[in-house]
């Protein structure tokens, strides 16, 4: 037999590798960007501190809601103020890592840019571009690394996942940066959901290799997802449980709809459709829905009349006991398991 390779303690192995690491810092705004408070109705990522001087006997939990510091231009306030669509002082970009194999770009980039007509819901047009990074050969103080850039980093790993962490200001809840992680092998992940999930609907899903099309789809979808949380949005375990079942089947509502309001959902594809129901690959596929653009519009909607988060809670709490009433909009977090809307 083949001697064993020399351990460590606890069976680490006794060599020996190199790490490179980098760190990235930046200056908080002078001037923090005025915050709003989390509403659990509303599912948004938080930052909080305890607040000793609102209670002089006690003390109080404050959550912000993580969000980017989205402002009409100074010369667009009246317009944006008549309900005009406007763009925003400093749009959100997000960079494509150039290491990304070519024929996965478009997708990513379309991902990205598919949440622009949610922000149209809270005033802003052209809000969220994506681009692909340069290159260091046509700029060479451009670093992938550098935390004033937001990027989808690609990572050729075996792991099958993605994931989409972002830095806040503690002051506020500002968004700073994001670096969300593709891993190349989210592909195996996604092509496996949608070969148990969609086969019997779609012909393309018959397959051990997918088409570039279909699989630049399925990827379109994961950047999305991602992106929606670097927006600040949570999952919504609930969406899904808002669609009766015989409406997935419907293929004008699906095609219409989507099977879920939301996209931060984990509903993944409609596996309820038969193959009688002739329903297209836009009935099957996940997308934006109702649910994110009524979360993108309460938490992006720019409100200067009101000059403190506390000012807002009144006016925003009438919006959403009117907007609720639609069940399409509710929004079941994933820390209640004990909810039968929220699995």
């Amino acid at each position: 037999p083949a001697t064993p390779a020399p351990t460590g303690g606890a069976g680490a192995s006794s060599g020996s590798e190199t790490v490179e690491l980098n760190t990235s810092m930046l200056v908080l705004p002078k001037a923090p960007m005025q915050p709003r408070f989390f509403d659990s109705r509303v599912g948004y990522f938080t930052t909080g501190y305890t607040d000793f001087d609102v209670n002089p006997q006690g003390v109080k939990e404050v959550q912000l809601i993580a969000r980017w510091r989205l402002e009409p231009k100074p010369q667009d306030m009246a317009k944006y103020k008549r309900g005009e669509l406007v763009e925003p002082k400093k749009q959100i970009v997000y960079y494509i890592d150039p290491a990304t194999p070519k024929k996965w770009q478009p997708y990513l980039i379309a991902g990205v840019n598919d949440w622009q007509k949610a922000f149209e819901k809270a005033g802003f047009k052209n809000a969220i571009v994506a681009k692909i990074a340069p290159t260091s050969k046509l700029d060479s103080t451009w670093s992938l690394d550098d935390a004033n850039h937001s990027v989808i980093v690609y990572k050729p790993s075996e792991t099958e996942n993605a994931s989409g962490p972002h830095i806040s200001d503690p002051r506020s809840g500002e968004i700073l940066e994001t670096h969300i992680n593709w891993f190349h092998n989210v592909q195996k992940l996604v092509h496996d959901w949608y070969f148990t999930q969609a086969a019997a609907i779609d012909p393309r899903a018959r397959k051990m290799v997918f088409s570039d099309e279909l699989m630049g789809d399925l990827i379109r979808f994961v950047s999305s997802h991602e992106v929606g949380h670097t927006l600040g949005l949570r999952h919504n375990f609930g969406s899904s449980s808002t669609v009766p079942t015989e409406m997935l089947r419907n293929k004008a509502y699906v095609e219409a709809n989507g099977h879920t309001p939301s996209i931060m959902d984990y509903a993944r594809f409609n596996y309820v459709a038969q193959p009688e129901d002739n329903i297209k690959p836009i009935g099957i596929y996940p997308r934006i829905g109702d649910y994110d653009k009524w979360a993108i519009e309460w938490g992006y909607r720019y409100m200067p009349e009101y000059k403190s988060a506390e000012a807002e809670v009144s006016p925003l709490n009438k919006i959403t006991v009117a907007r609720l009433k639609d069940r399409r909009l509710f929004f079941g977090t994933e820390s209640n398991p004990d909810d039968p809307h929220s699995q």
